[in-house]
């Protein structure tokens, strides 16, 4: 009897004992990008820290119940976060929105083309030379910066993950700027020439005549 519960035991132990040991071991993972929008980014660097990394995904032997760092990186920003294993497949969404700024004179007058400098201060910091239009970023909360011929205005957002923003800033003290298609600089040359061969014509004529 008592050897008959000793097997019994050892038996159970065993078990126990295999059970912890699979629950260890690595399995073939695929940690695949989300962006904002929950769709899959093939062009983004992944990288699960120490381990290995990829474009758009990586394939490594990962731990289950083990917590990684992931890594991402995008044009526009890097992005970190922990995850933990439980299946053969780990999706990491990261928290994206879209964004396009365009700038405006005081009276709403569209002045892109008098933008020398655009700053984003958030997140993700950026500076364009030109009103940056549809740029992925993370969400969040930015400052703008627009400068225009020398006049500079800030205006405060917040971008939620997934959200796709247009905005429009007025530059104080610009009205006017924009008159129109910036003159043609051989204008003036040519019509004081036009203008002198005219006069000279006439010249010539009026003497022609005096003589006859």
């Amino acid at each position: 009897m008592w050897r008959l519960l000793l097997v019994v035991l050892v038996f159970a132990v065993g078990l126990a004992a295999a059970g912890s040991a699979e629950s260890g071991v690595p399995l073939n993972v695929t940690v695949v990008v989300l962006d904002g929008f929950g769709a899959e980014r093939r062009d983004w660097v992944v990288e699960v820290v120490g381990v290995g990394r990829g474009v758009g995904e990586v394939r490594a032997l990962l731990t289950p119940g083990r917590s990684y760092t992931v890594r991402v990186s995008a044009p526009f920003f890097t992005y970190a976060t922990n995850v933990t294993v439980a299946d053969a497949v780990v999706f990491v969404k990261v928290p994206t929105a879209k964004l396009s700024v365009a700038a405006v004179d005081d009276y709403g007058k569209p002045i892109d083309i008098y933008v020398t400098e655009v700053r984003l201060e958030g997140p993700s910091r950026l500076n364009f030379t030109k009103p940056p239009k549809d740029v992925e970023v993370l969400a969040g909360v930015y400052d703008v910066d627009v400068i225009a011929v020398g006049r500079w205005v800030t205006t405060r957002i917040r971008l939620a993950p997934g959200e796709d923003r247009a905005i429009t800033v007025t530059v104080p003290g610009t009205a006017g700027i924009d008159i129109g298609t910036p003159p043609n600089p051989w204008a003036l040359p040519a019509f004081l020439l036009a203008f002198a061969a005219g006069v000279a014509v006439t010249v010539t004529k009026g003497r022609a005549t005096s003589r006859s």
